[in-house]
């Protein structure tokens, strides 16, 4: 199948959203997906993907209920029944990606099937802060406010706290920071969970997101998370491993490829994005999992070295490792975790194997459903088979701040006019100015008068003459008008400042949980 460009954007009115495809529709997609689930037959390490979907979904539920029994209340449910998921870094996300949690809910509980979002605590921390509007309306400003003293260095599920203090007082520096704009934001409700969750789950990301999840549940959402990192120290994760690690010459070459053809088709000249190219050096290749060590916790790519009696890995630092070909794959790297070697997934892995694996339809914000396009057409040539459909959603929505807003269209009307004043000033002069007036009459001549042959720069000048006559006429509106246009963009930077869809989900007030939803 060939990629085809599929456009992509998130909605620019505040209060829409995007649900692609439509709510409405979900339902038959999730039916058509299990019936294509009923036709893969491909295996993974020797084991029929059947099989390892059985064991993974069973492994999966007793994990979310275990892990969200830690620091909310859990419902029952029939464990047999469909699984959707959603999932995202343990961050202060803007509302459109929570948007996501509130469709996931409310679909689940449509059809009576389980919403799981994964954790996605194998990625990497940039930062301990958000963006927080500060000043006045008249003169805004932005900070950044930190939840911890120190940046992370590695995943979230290795980082550790080095202020308490400072985490304990977040909620209440964000707060009165924003207080000239906001009044009780959901960082008061958020907080105090968020610091439980602290001294439950020990890391200062995993508490956030159990914090929301909490807040979540006073929402009345339905949900269960689980970490990306548990799911990856599952014997079936293993097989999905094995099978990528064993076959990655195909795997590298298919990859390869079809990201090519990603970049192309959207007209991509980053060498990064979406992903980087899988690399291959002398015998080593490349395959999508990052590995590191327990004492030392930055995630590096892993290399593979085909043997015909052994595979090698390797980081290409302190990680060296070998697989038995003799011996079940699977079972060896299973027992790595044991050994202080962490193996995880990537983007396009985790969300291949979320889809192909753990759960019958998986619900993407805008950037996940960009590229798992392209995790479609792997999937297709790697494993013989057809990808099942995902969802995406996603909604903007803006602080409750009551402001004028102005865009660069308001700017452009400005400007335009200053451009009449500067090159149609009889048509705002003052005729009863008999000096004006001429000036003006013997414009209209003038024009009558276009050379229709030969140079005409001698036309120009003269209509360049008569036209800064005009001018001088108007001085006092032009430079109003400029000072206008001035104010104009000033404001226009103001509205753009205040207006952005990025701001965390804990500034917004009350409000946004009726918003998200309808």
């Amino acid at each position: 199948m060939t990629l085809i460009y599929q456009r992509l954007r998130a909605p620019k009115n505040n209060g829409h959203s995007l649900q692609v495809p439509p709510l409405s529709d979900w339902t038959a997609t999730l039916l058509d997906n299990e019936v294509l689930f009923s036709g893969h037959s491909f295996t993974l390490s020797g084991t029929p993907i059947d099989e390892v979907r059985r064991q993974a979904r069973q492994r999966l539920l007793q994990s979310a209920l275990s892990y969200t029994s830690r620091y909310r209340e859990i419902f029952d449910g029939d464990l047999r029944a469909s699984i959707v998921m959603a999932g995202h870094q343990p961050t202060l996300f803007h509302p459109g990606v929570w948007y996501k949690n509130f469709v996931l809910s409310r679909f689940a509980e449509t059809i009576d099937a389980w919403a799981i979002n994964l954790v996605v605590d194998n990625d990497y921390n940039p930062s301990r802060s958000i963006r927080v509007p500060a000043g006045t309306l008249e003169q805004p400003k932005m900070e950044w406010l930190k939840y911890d003293s120190h940046v992370a260095c590695g995943p979230f599920e290795t980082e550790s706290l080095h202020s308490r203090e400072v985490f304990n007082k977040f909620g209440q520096s964000v707060a009165k920071t924003i207080s000239a704009f906001v009044d009780q934001p959901l960082v008061d409700r958020l907080w105090p969970f968020a610091k439980s969750g602290l001294d439950l789950l020990g890391k200062p990301s995993l508490a956030i997101a159990a914090g929301r999840h909490r807040l979540e549940q006073d929402c009345g959402l339905r949900t269960l998370e689980v970490p990306v990192s548990q799911v990856c120290q599952t014997p079936s994760f293993a097989c999905f491993a094995a099978e990528l690690i064993e076959r990655a010459p195909a795997l590298k070459a298919i990859y390869n490829e079809q990201l090519l053809a990603y970049r192309r088709v959207n007209k991509i000249r980053s060498q990064s994005h979406p992903v980087p190219e899988l690399k291959e050096f002398d015998d080593w290749v490349e395959v999508p999992f990052w590995v590191w060590r327990s004492e030392s916790p930055i995630r590096k790519p892993l290399y593979v070295e085909l043997g015909k009696e052994r595979i090698s890995l390797t980081d290409f630092d302190d990680i060296r490792l070998t697989l038995d070909r003799q011996s079940d794959l699977a079972a060896q790297i299973n027992e790595w975790e044991k050994q202080g070697v962490s193996l995880r997934t990537r983007a396009l892995t985790t969300t291949m194997y979320a889809r192909l694996v753990l759960c019958d339809m998986f619900v993407h914000g805008i950037g996940g459903g960009k590229y798992d396009q392209l995790t479609d057409e792997i999937i297709r040539e790697f494993f013989g088979a057809e990808p099942p459909t995902f969802s995406v959603v996603t909604a903007t929505h803006q602080l409750p701040i009551n402001q004028t807003k102005f865009t660069q269209t308001d700017v452009a009307r400005l400007k335009n006019r200053l451009r009449d004043l500067n090159f149609h000033a009889e048509q705002f002069g003052d005729f009863s100015d008999e000096k004006f007036r001429v000036f003006a009459e013997k414009k209209i001549q003038h024009w009558q008068r276009i050379p229709k042959e030969g140079s005409k720069k001698a036309w120009h000048d003269e209509m360049e003459s008569i036209n800064e006559a005009l001018r001088n006429n108007l001085t006092t509106e032009m430079a109003t008008l400029e000072d206008e246009i001035h104010t104009m963009r000033q404001a226009v930077q103001r509205s753009s400042l205040l207006s952005s869809r990025e701001f965390s989900f804990c500034l917004f007030d009350e409000g946004i949980i009726e918003r998200l939803r309808t």
